[in-house]
């Protein structure tokens, strides 16, 4: 494995790969042979897989026909996932797939496509052929895309593991400035002799300042900047499959009232309850192929239901409605409740004959309308 590395990255040194089909025949498919994969198996390593209106590169899967990793493969140097929410949404809900990965062939990004904010939020691991050395690229392919380790769900396990261990590193990252300000604005006792320390080091102990003096310094500083939310928090602004480039906003409108949500889920929570308590029809609703979910990772059920208990048991979040009762996955990002209430809007509006629920927009921005419903006689 370590030698086809290293001969891909001699290639790479040379410019001899020079299309998306180049990197596909001559870069994946080499790797996956190597990891156990049969690539001339049609039913196990699916070329051109169709998703919606879209076509996914490579799928893999360890029962035919059956995709639990997406591999959207792209030209060198173009290695990006920005406008691939479609694929995105359709892997974290009707489709189950654990993991998506895109890669240009040099590098390689490994997605948990059930994680929560923007493209990076989700993002567990990069690696890069030309720039990282070939014993840690291999451990990372092996990790993750390991025909045995998929078949068996670790490489799911790990991805999880290490998609877990990255959210709780971002989000203690992003505590520093608070933590940094709260040193500061205290006049931290460990702080200040550090300082004075310092002063004396650095002026051969010739000086020490009072301690007055630091503490002074000190509250002079300019505050530290708002630490960043971490992944899965709102932000005023991401790239992803469930962000815009837009100030995040939660206005909605019912019945012909404005009004705001505490953040997108809130939004997605308050209109749901309201279409399923006013106009019913839940039996219907319950199975349309939408709210159906099947994953190996995450198991076999439905993304709303009357009981808790027909909620996959591999999701983590499951809440139940206000008004309504019912229970329903929220293990979801922005965009795919988006992709959810356009589906279950567009039930209501087929079964009612009429526009119930209008349009929700894509991106951060928090907005779709619901007609005042007429009096019925």
């Amino acid at each position: 494995m370590e030698s086809l590395i290293n001969t891909i990255k001699q290639y790479f040194d040379t410019g001899s790969y020079d299309s998306e089909e180049a990197v596909r025949a001559q870069i994946c498919y080499p790797i996956l042979q190597k990891l156990g994969w049969d690539t001339h198996s049609p039913v196990h390593v699916v070329p051109e897989y169709k998703v919606d209106t879209l076509k996914v590169d490579i799928a893999l899967c360890h029962s035919p026909r059956e995709p639990v990793i997406f591999i959207e493969v792209k030209a060198p140097g173009k290695c990006s996932p920005q406008g691939q929410h479609q694929v995105f949404n359709y892997a974290a809900g009707q489709g189950g797939i654990p993991m998506i990965i895109f890669t240009d062939g040099d590098e390689w990004h490994f997605y948990n496509s059930y994680g929560t904010g923007g493209y990076e939020s989700r993002k567990v691991k990069n690696i890069q052929l030309t720039k990282n050395d070939s014993t840690g690229c291999v451990k990372y392919f092996r990790r993750y895309l390991q025909y045995e380790e998929v078949k068996t769900e670790q490489a799911f396990d790990n991805l999880r593991r290490d998609y877990d261990q990255a959210r709780s590193a971002n989000e203690a990252k992003s505590k520093i400035p608070e933590a940094w300000s709260l040193l500061v604005n205290s006049s931290d006792e460990m702080l200040v002799e550090v300082i004075v320390d310092r002063v004396k080091e650095i002026s051969d102990r010739r000086h020490t300042p009072k301690k007055e003096d630091v503490v002074e310094f000190l509250k002079g500083l300019k505050p530290a900047k708002q630490p960043m939310p971490g992944p899965g928090k709102d932000r005023q602004q991401e790239s992803g499959p469930d962000s815009g480039t837009e100030k995040v906003t939660h206005r909605y409108k019912i019945d012909g009232q404005t009004d705001n949500g505490k953040n997108g889920k809130d939004v997605y929570m308050k209109t749901l309850d309201y279409v399923l308590a006013e106009y019913g029809r839940f039996e219907e609703l319950k199975n349309q192929k939408f709210n159906k979910m099947k994953s190996r990772a995450l198991g076999t059920g439905y993304h709303i239901s009357e009981n808790r208990e027909e909620i996959p048991k591999g999701i983590e979040h499951k809440t139940q409605l206000e008004r309504s009762r019912k229970w329903v996955n929220t293990n979801l990002s922005a965009a795919n409740m988006s992709s959810k209430l356009v589906e279950v809007g567009g039930f209501y509006n087929r079964v009612e004959n009429r526009k119930i629920l209008g349009t929700w927009d894509s991106g951060a921005e928090v907005k779709f309308d619901i007609p005042t419903r007429p009096s019925r006689s």
